[in-house]
This record gives C-alpha cells, sequence and structure tokens, in this order.
C-alpha cells in the first residue's frame, strides 16, 4: 500500500500555488498514486530525473509547471513544485541537501489522497499510458484560458503568510484582526484572498468569502473552487471573513462590525479605492475602520504595459478636467487627492506583461467587422470563458442591433450596459471592445465642473471598464 509524504520544500512551494494550480496539482497526484497502487505505470517523462541517482519522477500539472515525485520503498514523496525549471534546480541540489530534505518529509494533506472539499474535480490525466514522452498539448489550451499565473509572486506569498498567521494567532474571544490588502485594478487581490481562504481551510478555520455573483462564478470556472462551500453567507464564530472589492467603504465597516458580533478571527479586505466612485472620496478613506495589517499590492498581473498607460490616460484626464464641484479652491484640493491615488492605484504601478493596444475607431459596420477578424484570429483566443466584453453606452442611447451577433460568432462573448458596473467588475478578458456615444466621448476629453452625482459617477467609473482587458481595447464611437 503507498503512502504519500512531502518534503518541507514542496510543502513551501505548495504554499505559493494560486488556487487553480493547487487543484491541478492534486488532481495529478491522486492519478498517480491510485495508478501507483493499482500496478500500471504512475509517472510520465523519463523513467528518473536526469543528474540525480535517486528514483525522482516528474508529474506535470500545466503545460510549463511540474511535481517531482520520489519513490522511497512503499512512500511516494513530493520533493519540489515548481516551474519548467524546478527539474534542474532541484537536480542542482547537492547529494547531501536532497538526503536532509527527505530525512523530514511528513505526511502529505489528505487532498492529494482523497478529493478536496474545496474543489471540483479535474479530469485526471491519462497521458501516462499513451506517451513516454509527456504530451503537453494536453495542457496548452487549458493554461491559455486560465491566465492567471501558476504561482504568488514573491511579495504575495509573504503577505499571505503574514495574514494567514496573524489569523491562526487571535485567540477565543478577542476582538477580529482586521487586514487590508489594496491595490489597482489586476494586481492580484482576488487571487490572494482566495489563496488565504485555501489555507485557512487546510489549517482548520472556516471562510466566508464575500464577493459579487459576477465573480464568485468566473472564480468558480477559473479556478474549479466550490465557492457556495465558502459563500453560505454566514459569519461563524472562530472563523474569518474575507471580502472581495466591496462596492463602498460602508461595506468594509459593516463586514467589521458583523465579524465582531459573530466572534470572527477576523476580517481581511481587498480592495481599490479608484473603483468606488464617490464625492468627498478622501474624507470616507479617512473614516475607514483602522486596521491591523495595511499592505498594497504595486505589481499588475492583469493588462498589458501599452495598454494600461493609454488607459490611464484616459482616467487621468477625466481627474484633470472634470469635478463636481465648482469653488476652484476645492475642485483644486479634489483634483490633488485623486491624482495620489492614481499615483498608487493606477499610474503608479509596474506591469509584468509588455504590449497591448488600444484603439479609438467609428461605430461603423466594416470598422466592427475588421476588429472580429482580427480577435477570432488569435491561436490562445479563450474558448471556455468569455474572451471579449462588450459594453453599451445606454445611458447615452448607444445600444447594437440584433443583427450584430454575426459579427461575433465564434468568439465567447459577454454584453453589459456600460453604467451596469456590477456586471463586470473584477473579471478580466482578452478584449474589450466599448460602444459609446461620441458626444460623451468629446464630455470626457473636454471636462466639466459643477456636475450632478450620477454625472460625474459615470465619469469616475470609467476606471472599471478601462482596465478589465489583458491586451486589448477598443473605443467605437457612436454617432
Amino acid at each position: 500500500m503507498s503512502t504519500l509524504q512531502w518534503t518541507p520544500r514542496a510543502q513551501a512551494a505548495y504554499d505559493k500555488l494560486m488556487p487553480e494550480a493547487r487543484g491541478r496539482a492534486m488532481t495529478v497526484v491522486r492519478t498517480a498514486l491510485r495508478r501507483r497502487i493499482t500496478g500500471v505505470k504512475w509517472y510520465q517523462g523519463k523513467k528518473t530525473l536526469q543528474g540525480v541517482r535517486e528514483n525522482v519522477y516528474e508529474l506535470r500539472y500545466t503545460h510549463s509547471c511540474r511535481l517531482l515525485v520520489q519513490s522511497v520503498n512503499e512512500e511516494m514523496v513530493i520533493v519540489d513544485i515548481g516551474d519548467h525549471d524546478v527539474t534542474t534546480r532541484y537536480a542542482n541540489l547537492a547529494p547531501a541537501k536532497r538526503a536532509k530534505l527527505l530525512a523530514q518529509r511528513s505526511s502529505a494533506p489528505l487532498g492529494f489522497i482523497d478529493d478536496h472539499p474545496l474543489f471540483d474535480e479535474f479530469d485526471e490525466f491519462d497521458e501516462f499510458d499513451e506517451f513516454d514522452e509527456f504530451d503537453e498539448s494536453a495542457f496548452a489550451s487549458e493554461e491559455a484560458v486560465t491566465g492567471w499565473a501558476e504561482f504568488l509572486s514573491e511579495d504575495q506569498a509573504a503577505l499571505a503568510e503574514l495574514i494567514s498567521c496573524a489569523v491562526l494567532d487571535v485567540e477565543p474571544g478577542e476582538r477580529p484582526v482586521v487586514a487590508y490588502v489594496r491595490g489597482g485594478a489586476g494586481t492580484g487581490k482576488t487571487a490572494l484572498l482566495l489563496s488565504i481562504a485555501l489555507r485557512l481551510h487546510d489549517a482548520g478555520i472556516n471562510s466566508e468569502f464575500v464577493c459579487s455573483q459576477a465573480v464568485a462564478k468566473y472564480l468558480r470556472s477559473h479556478t474549479h473552487v466550490k465557492m457556495k462551500r465558502i459563500q453560505r453567507g454566514v459569519v461563524s464564530n472562530g472563523g474569518a471573513v474575507l471580502v472581495d472589492d466591496p462596492s463602498a467603504p460602508n461595506d468594509v465597516a459593516a463586514a467589521i462590525r458583523q465579524a465582531g458580533a459573530a466572534r470572527a478571527r477576523a476580517v481581511i479586505v481587498g480592495f481599490d479605492p479608484l473603483q468606488w466612485p464617490l464625492k468627498s472620496l478622501d474624507a470616507h478613506l479617512a473614516a475607514m475602520p483602522k486596521p491591523d495589517i495595511d499592505e498594497v499590492l504595486y505589481e499588475c498581473y492583469r493588462q498589458s504595459a501599452a495598454l494600461a498607460r493609454k488607459a490611464s490616460a484616459v482616467v487621468t484626464r477625466v481627474h484633470e478636467r472634470s469635478s463636481f464641484r465648482v469653488d476652484p479652491v476645492r475642485i483644486e484640493a479634489e483634483r490633488r487627492m485623486l491624482a495620489e491615488l492614481s499615483g498608487q492605484y493606477l499610474t503608479g504601478l509596474q506591469y509584468t506583461r509588455p504590449g497591448g493596444r488600444f484603439k479609438i475607431r467609428n461605430a461603423m459596420w466594416d470598422d466592427v467587422v475588421e476588429e472580429a477578424g482580427r480577435l477570432r484570429q488569435r491561436p490562445d483566443l479563450w474558448h471556455d470563458l468569455p474572451a471579449l466584453l462588450i459594453l453599451e453606452d445606454r445611458a447615452h442611447g448607444v445600444e447594437l442591433v440584433p443583427e450584430f451577433k454575426q459579427i461575433r460568432q465564434g468568439i465567447k462573448t459577454q454584453t453589459s450596459a456600460l453604467n451596469n458596473v456590477a456586471s463586470y467588475r473584477g473579471l478580466d478578458f482578452q478584449a474589450v471592445w466599448i460602444f459609446i456615444s461620441r458626444d460623451f466621448y468629446e464630455r470626457v476629453q473636454r471636462g466639466a465642473t459643477g456636475l450632478k452625482g450620477a454625472e460625474w459617477q459615470s465619469l469616475l467609473n470609467l476606471h472599471i471598464p478601462l482596465t478589465r482587458a489583458r491586451d486589448d481595447t477598443v473605443l467605437f464611437l457612436h454617432g
């Protein structure tokens, strides 16, 4: 009977895995373990790892990532987890170092052996029988769909560890620890919060993950995490509340009050203040409850750099040229505040992906057909999740005719009203097309002061659609 263990090195790497990568890694190991028990080939690729005298085998769980498993008598031991270079890094360890790590092995989590209660099962992989050399094409489309990194960055992993330890250190009867994870769009706040929820679950702490229905559906599709298991609508005694992208500062204060009343251990909130289109935003931020942990993420993993710079310019133009205020002194003070926030959550971000495209076109049939053909030809076009977000400026009379569906045939699409930000906030797409009134666009360019609340909100909300695309944003001007 085979048993499954892992080394401290493998455990440290597993703690950095993104949620979806965790699910895939556990599925591959379960598959291998079951096959080994039945006496059939359980490893992929070559028999043993080159450069290593021990019986160490590769198990690939995505196109580019591997687990390394050592066979020790009746035991399977996960010795390392990493990207495509993990085999080289492990082989380059001194034999004495590998032996020491092996001697420190301990039982692996049950999720590697039995189905994890928070994950829908990924399909078991059947490449073992068919290929002596692993067929990477089996994973290529799946990895292209997710768009997420496989591992938390060093900063994200350190923050996840800091927050998780703080939650576990809370004694019964103590007030909840409050942690803020702030960051601009695409900096990994949602992935980080979900990773923390999974860590806490594995440590025996119940979590309540609060997010929009759209984000919950998106996460279920992306990660196979059973979101309903961590969205019961009840904050448990001794549990933790994780709030992803709350719609207003008041929601944060309410979550903290509710957690205190329920004797929860912690409230962890991920948010981007620039996505709160409020008058006197600085006053709202100052009134928020003071956190015990307050960290900012600066690396953007979603948008390509060139696209992000163009999108940022539009948002900056709104901040610099428009206002709901009339008094010049107060207008100037507000603009300084918005510039400071933008520097922290938008223009000051560091982008990990080069390239990107931002285009302004007329909303003419031929222009749209050309863009659709361009998108349809992408070799990495998503098919399991919407690749394209179409936004209609219905508040200003822009709504596409039914015949338009023919143009986007073959492209999985989500269509929403531009001002219905709740339907797409927190999501990402390969491309975003915004069909906008020409008059509205020109007002953005000119700017205006003394705006009514709804007008000011619609301008500030442009930040959200302009930060949804990974690679390609097109503004189609109508009228």
